[in-house]
């Protein structure tokens, strides 16, 4: 799951934006652990956070128009970090 994770934020690393890095380690701060993402809009990649990988798979797999991502939180900011440094 880890490397599929990073795969998938590779890919959107541009859109990792601090705003979205901070709202992830804000998250990571307050105990959360997962965030579910909508990869195909273009006002936002969050739409929800939450402590339980089966609550945000559950959520994920609900979409109607589209399928949703689960991640973790720890994999955006590795990711979000990384482009900041310049490393990807």
């Amino acid at each position: 799951m880890v490397e599929t994770e990073i795969s998938l934020l590779q890919a959107l690393q541009h859109r990792i934006s601090d705003r979205i890095l901070a709202l992830a380690q804000h998250a990571l701060d307050l105990g959360m652990k997962y965030a579910v993402l909508d990869i195909h809009r273009q006002d936002g990649l969050i739409c929800v956070i939450t402590t339980s990988y089966p609550m945000a798979k559950g959520i994920a797999q609900t979409a109607v128009h589209h399928p949703l991502q689960v991640v973790s939180l720890t994999s955006i900011v590795a990711v979000g970090i990384t482009r900041r440094e310049g490393h990807i």
